[in-house]
């Protein structure tokens, strides 16, 4: 079980009230003392398994041959490929700036949301890539965990709904629906 800070005091920004509580308030906490752990651990952070699975997917496409030729030559599957690769750089790069934010004392904001639905995104991209990319060998074994796995990252570390409004308040400054 994990215990995080709650009661955290903001600026205001965005219409949140100060001190703000709840699972919204502690999870950027959770994720960026997260991000530290693992990273003390074994050198890896989450993103690094995220760009894994990336690399993984790419390689078995370009292993995969339909029609005579590897699904990576077939101009939609590799315009597919190239976009879940991209979001996986931004997902590092969001994540960089959290752990650094972390390391220099800075408390985790609205880059902490931002990390997160990146990913959640990635998971889900890459689920509905890889039947175009893998056939019937993206439903069974890992690459069909995989699939069945990535839903469950819309709530994982804040549902999406939330990470979506601190953006939309925090990062956008719109006014609460």
């Amino acid at each position: 079980e994990i215990t995080a800070v709650d009661g955290v005091a903001v600026t205001g920004a965005g219409g949140f009230p100060s001190p703000f509580f709840g699972t919204s308030a502690a999870a950027p906490h959770v994720a960026a003392v997260a991000a530290l752990v693992l990273d003390a651990g074994d050198g890896h952070l989450d993103n690094e398994d995220v760009r894994d699975k990336i690399a993984r997917l790419i390689d078995a496409a370009s292993r995969k041959v339909t029609a005579g030729k590897p699904a990576t030559k077939d101009p939609v599957i590799r315009q597919q490929l190239a976009r879940v690769y991209l979001y996986g750089e931004l997902q590092k790069a969001l994540a960089d700036v959290c752990v650094a934010g972390e390391l220099n004392g800075r408390p985790p904001g609205a880059q902490s949301s931002l990390t997160k639905q990146c990913w959640s995104d990635i998971e889900d991209m890459i689920g509905e890539v890889s039947p175009f990319a893998l056939g019937a060998d993206a439903h069974r074994g890992d690459w069909g965990d995989n699939r069945l796995y990535a839903r469950a990252t819309s709530i994982a570390g804040g549902t999406t709904q939330i990470n979506k409004n601190i953006i939309a308040r925090r990062v956008l400054g719109l006014p609460k629906a």
